[in-house]
C-alpha cells in the first residue's frame, strides 16, 4: 500500500505546499482509485493519500508538483522507481526528531534576539530554515495523530468484541492501556502545539505576512 502525507499549511500562515483545484482534478482524473482525505489539527492542515498499490504515474506527478516537500512510506529504490519525497517519520525516532526542532527553535529566537543585523540574505536564510523545520514537524504532529487514530480504534474494537466471560478482565486491561497511550500522546500533541504556538507569536512579525 502506497501511503502519502502532503503539509500544506502552519497556522493557515506558513504555506508549505498548495494543494490548489489543478493538482486535485489531475488526481482524480487520472488516479480514480486514489483515496484523499483532508486534516486540519490546530496548526497543520493536510492532505493524505492512500492507494492500494504502488503508481509511478503518481509518484512522478509528486515529484514534480511537490519536490521534496512531501512525505512518502514506499521505498523506491525497490522498483527503481525515483521519489523526491521524504519517507514518514518513523515513531521510533519520533523523540530524537523533537529534540531536535526545540533546538532549532531556540536557535532561530537566538539569532532573531541578538544584536546583529539581519541582513537579506540573513533573513531569507532564517525563512529557509523556519521552513524546513516546519516541514519536519508537520511530519511528527501527523504521525502523532495516525497513532492516536490507531489507538482509538483499537479501543473501540475491544469495546465491540463480545468477550467470553473468562476473558473480559484481558479486554478490560488492554482497552485501559489503549487509552492510557491515547491519553499520552494528546499531552505530546497539546505540549508540541504550545511551542508552536510561542515560536510563531516569536517570529510572526518578521516573517509571517
Amino acid at each position: 500500500m502506497l501511503e502519502i502525507f502532503i503539509p500544506c499549511k502552519i497556522n493557515n500562515s506558513l504555506e508549505i505546499n498548495k494543494f490548489d483545484n489543478s493538482i486535485n482534478e489531475i488526481i482524480k482524473k487520472y488516479f480514480p482509485n486514489l483515496e484523499l482525505v483532508e486534516f486540519e489539527s490546530k496548526f497543520v492542515n493536510w492532505i493524505y493519500l492512500k492507494l492500494n498499490k504502488i503508481d509511478k504515474d503518481l509518484i512522478i506527478l509528486l515529484n514534480w508538483y511537490f519536490w521534496e516537500f512531501y512525505f512518502i512510506n514506499y521505498d523506491f529504490l525497490i522498483n527503481n522507481i525515483e521519489s523526491t519525497g521524504i519517507p514518514i517519520i518513523k515513531s521510533n525516532i519520533i523523540w530524537e526528531k523533537i529534540e531536535n526542532i526545540c533546538s532549532t527553535f531556540e536557535n532561530i529566537i537566538s539569532e532573531l534576539k541578538s544584536n546583529k543585523l539581519l541582513t537579506n540574505s540573513k533573513k531569507q536564510k532564517i525563512r529557509n530554515k523556519i521552513d524546513n523545520v516546519f516541514f519536519i514537524l508537520s511530519g511528527i504532529i501527523f504521525l502523532l495523530y495516525n497513532l492516536k487514530e490507531k489507538t482509538q480504534n483499537n479501543i473501540n474494537t475491544l469495546n465491540s468484541y463480545n468477550w467470553e466471560v473468562e476473558y473480559e478482565w484481558q479486554s478490560s486491561l488492554l482497552a485501559e492501556t489503549s487509552l492510557t497511550k491515547k491519553i499520552e500522546l494528546q499531552a505530546i500533541i497539546d505540549k508540541l502545539e504550545w511551542k508552536i504556538d510561542l515560536f510563531l507569536m516569536t517570529i510572526n512579525n518578521i516573517f509571517i505576512k
